[in-house]
């Protein structure tokens, strides 16, 4: 089986198990969910209608993300908006969405760098964009790619220097396999 007919077998795999539908909305909503599970800023304490305006507002600003996707060639690059996102959500939180005093420990690097990257993941698996410059960084993946312990952790990630560390490990082994970072991480996310 030749490299590239592997990518196309991960990727259907990967949606019909998460995007059957190959709708941009699932992506949307599991790029959300998968940033904001176990995390404080979106506890049930808050009201229905306070979290889906802050739901509406990371949907739009991950839709630009999405149009934008295209601009992005380099690791720095996403980590640039990966620090705008960040920021961004931060200034949501303190224009009064949910609890602004949460916003420094639950609106992290982590947090932006998952959600941009599996929407980025969903609408290159459906056909929409390119190839991403990054992947999904999470414990499953650090695992997978034998990372030290000190690099596994990501839900508490929020200096971009250790993101870099931890991404450029992925480049590390995507590289030795001949593989790009979101290739890599595609095959082996099915793998587990």
């Amino acid at each position: 089986m030749t490299m590239k007919s592997q990518i196309e077998k991960a990727k259907e795999c990967f949606l019909a198990k998460y995007n059957p539908s190959r709708s941009t909305d699932v992506a949307l909503g599991l790029a959300i969910s998968v940033s904001l599970q176990r995390n404080p800023t979106y506890s049930q304490k808050h009201e229905p209608l306070v979290r889906e305006a802050f739901r509406a507002e990371w949907r739009n600003m991950l839709r630009t993300v999405g149009l934008n996707a295209s601009l992005f060639h380099q690791i720095n690059e996403a980590c640039d908006l990966i620090l705008w996102f960040r920021d961004e959500i931060r200034h949501k939180l303190a224009d009064g969405y949910l609890d602004a005093s949460l916003s420094d420990t639950t609106s992290r690097v982590s947090h932006a760098q998952k959600s941009i990257a599996v929407y980025l993941k969903h609408l290159w698996c459906i056909g929409l964009v390119r190839t991403p410059v990054l992947c999904p960084v999470d414990r499953r993946i650090m695992t997978v790619s034998n990372a030290p312990y000190s690099l596994r952790s990501w839900t508490s990630v929020d200096e971009i220097d250790l993101h870099k560390d931890q991404v450029r490990h992925l480049l590390n082994c995507a590289q030795r396999s001949g593989f790009s970072l979101a290739e890599w991480e595609l095959l082996k996310f099915q793998a587990v």
